[in-house]
């Protein structure tokens, strides 16, 4: 996930934009055309005509948007510039042909910001992570466990899962996490004991529908772990410090329109939720020196 101020950033402008396009470019007008009657700059049909412009280049412009040959971010500067250039130029000229003109090009261009905001920041803020649960991995509180001098490409060493084990507060509710690729490095763990002794840290499950057991956690198995040698491919969480909730409760809205020509209504319901790791860095122990925290990968390996 960005940096928080990266995200405030990228919903800023779409914010902005859409107050601006939707706003002024599209309802400015209408507390105007009272006063503009008053003032006898216009009759009801000739504030009829300029409503009913508006409207017909917002409708082309929604549906010409999607052959716009420019960039995104350029068109929605464009855009922006020509609804405030259309705003502004009403006031300084009283010809109505010169009104009906501007309003058609705040309509288009009003409706440009829209889409282009709708698809391009939503879907750009998507991808930055700011529309998604925050994973353990981005939380800036997670404690990376460096690899063992001279260890091996795409290995886990016992000692790399004691020092992880070491760094885990609340290591009681932690579980593991790991990538499939790591379960042969991962099972043959285990400890020295005395001359030539060992035990190991990997205990597999006697029960149907029980996880293994590493270092007397819980262990899990995700594809969505990172692969052998890779940072993230072996995790250890304490999930009880990660937040969630919900944001908007169970929803539902209808709408005649979706497949009006089918003579049907569509239905849509939805909830809302959110999450992350709610430690904002990792804690300093009173006594000691190496920091804790609830969240500990290990270094890559390569």
């Amino acid at each position: 996930m960005p940096p928080h101020s990266s995200i405030f950033r990228i919903t800023l402008v779409g914010l902005v934009s859409l107050a601006l396009a939707m706003g002024i470019g599209r309802f400015a007008f209408t507390p105007l055309l009272p006063m503009m009657r008053e003032d006898g700059l216009v009759s009801i049909t000739d504030g009829g005509l300029l409503a009913s412009v508006h409207f017909l280049g917002y409708w082309l412009g929604a549906v010409l948007a999607v052959k716009i040959p420019y960039a995104p971010r350029t068109t929605l500067r464009v855009s922006l510039l020509a609804i405030g250039v259309g705003t502004l130029g009403m006031g300084v000229t009283d010809d109505f042909t010169v009104w009906l003109i501007l309003r058609w090009l705040s309509g288009v261009c009003s409706a440009w910001t829209l889409v282009l905001v709708s698809n391009y920041y939503i879907r750009h803020l998507a991808e930055k992570g700011g529309a998604e649960y925050q994973g353990v991995l981005n939380s800036p509180a997670r404690i990376e466990v460096a690899k063992e001098s001279g260890q091996a490409a795409d290995t886990i060493n016992s000692t790399n899962v004691i020092k992880m084990r070491s760094r885990c507060w609340g290591y009681n509710r932690s579980i593991w996490l790991a990538n499939h690729d790591t379960f042969e490095q991962i099972a043959v763990l285990a400890l020295a004991v005395g001359t030539g002794g060992s035990t190991s840290l990997y205990q597999p499950s006697n029960r149907e529908e029980s996880p293994d057991f590493l270092a007397g956690r819980p262990m899990f198995y995700s594809e969505h772990c990172s692969t052998l040698g890779s940072a993230g491919d072996l995790i250890l969480a304490n999930w009880g410090e990660y937040l969630e909730g919900t944001y908007q409760p169970f929803t539902g809205a209808s709408s005649v329109h979706v497949r009006f020509v089918t003579h049907e209504s569509v239905l849509k319901f939805w909830i809302r939720n959110d999450g992350a790791p709610w430690w904002r860095s990792a804690l300093t122990p009173a006594n000691g020196t190496a920091t804790l925290s609830p969240i500990v990968t290990l270094a890559a390996r390569t």
